[in-house]
């Protein structure tokens, strides 16, 4: 599944956020960070945040002002976390170049990804939903990272404990895009918002158990390959296919997930046995439950390129899982 054809539709409204976007992020900063700045924008990813806030705001009457500011608000969120993120899990590669921390040391990253907050909620100050929704959203997406941190290691984590983590740290920024796109279009009633926003929950969920299920592939394109098994965080693939084993099996697989050594012969024999267990074929009937969730909540709004544009970001995440 390509999605070149969804971002040709966007191509312009794309281009109208990206100027707003370097404007605030770039050009108005102060000038001795602008270098920082500009090279943290050199390495952004596919905008998949900024992408769906435009598309669901399309979809539901227009793009407006609030449409703009809103896709960079979930875009400096974004920005901002990963940068602490790879502060905390040591991470080297990041969209397959040298993490910021690597390329300035832990301080400078951590006070950029601050001062990255700092500008988005400077940038909404004078609007108070969007300064209530980002407070929530950086709460969240706080409690999820400390969960994880926390339990990092736990061989007692089970899946209501892995879903409150994603929901807290990849899902809430994704609800809050469609939340926020659906809102700025200035034609729903807040109950039809909030249908939005746990649609946009869905796909959160969706996104991050097919990057968890990813990490049990070798993809030629990343220099990060296997980074959760690496790092012993224990994702939703492993604890299905705990489910498949016998008390003895469990024990044994639990083992070596926790005390490996990061060799490849023995991040091969874990991502093998989870798949021999069912684990990742489990997983992914979890993200197809997930994508009916969305495809009965899409059918319920008036038929447009911009629904069936959001159809196709669906099924390009799911396809990227095997993306090898």
């Amino acid at each position: 599944m390509e999605i070149h054809p969804v971002y040709n539709l966007m191509e312009q409204q794309l281009q109208e956020f990206r100027q707003r976007y370097q404007a605030v992020m770039v050009l108005h900063a102060d000038s001795r960070l602008q270098f920082f700045l500009a090279e943290i924008e050199k390495k952004s990813g596919k905008r998949l945040r900024p992408l769906v806030t435009l598309l669901v705001a399309a979809a539901n009457g227009g793009i407006t002002d609030s449409s703009y500011q809103a896709a960079m608000m979930v875009e400096m969120l974004h920005a901002s976390s990963i940068i602490h993120d790879d502060v905390i899990d040591n991470g080297e590669i990041r969209r397959g170049n040298p993490s910021v921390n690597v390329c300035y040391g832990n301080q400078t990253a951590v006070l950029l990804g601050d001062y990255i907050l700092a500008q988005c909620m400077e940038m909404i100050a004078s609007n108070a939903y969007l300064v209530q929704l980002s407070a929530h959203v950086a709460r969240k997406m706080a409690e999820g990272e400390l969960l994880q941190l926390k339990n990092k290691g736990n061989t007692a984590i089970d899946e209501n404990d892995y879903y409150e983590i994603i929901k807290n740290k990849t899902a809430v920024l994704f609800s809050a895009c469609f939340e926020a796109g659906a809102r700025s279009a200035n034609t729903l009633s807040s109950d039809s918002v909030l249908q939005w926003a746990k649609a946009g929950t869905d796909f959160g969920m969706l996104f991050q158990i097919c990057d968890d299920i990813a990490d049990y592939f070798v993809h030629k394109q990343k220099k990060d390959n296997h980074k959760d098994i690496l790092e012993h965080k224990i994702t939703l693939p492993l604890l299905a296919a705990l489910k498949h084993c016998t008390a003895s099996q469990q024990e044994e697989l639990l083992y070596q997930y926790i005390h490996h050594q990061g060799s490849q012969k023995e991040v091969q024999a874990i991502c093998s046995k989870v798949a021999e267990k069912g684990g990742l074929d489990d997983a992914m009937q979890i993200v197809l439950q997930k994508k009916k969730q969305l495809e009965n909540f899409l059918r319920t709004n008036k038929p447009s390129a911009y629904i069936t544009a959001l159809r196709k970001v669906i099924d390009y995440v799911i396809q990227t899982v095997k993306q090898v």
